[in-house]
């Protein structure tokens, strides 16, 4: 799990930058890349606190 940046295209066309929190999974080629407001924990949706606490 860690914070990356990506480029988006907004709707009234300009390019901007945003921050994405990127999970990959051991043992698997499944990795997930989900929007956030800023790069601190304080934001995570609930199910990535779950899936932490349950491994």
């Amino acid at each position: 799990m860690d914070f990356g940046k990506m480029t988006v295209v907004t709707k009234e066309g300009k390019e901007e930058e945003r921050s994405i929190l990127v999970m990959s999974f051991p043992y698997s080629n499944a990795a997930f890349a989900y929007p956030l407001p800023v790069e601190n924990s304080g934001v995570l949706p609930p199910w990535v606190d779950a899936a932490v606490s349950s491994g």
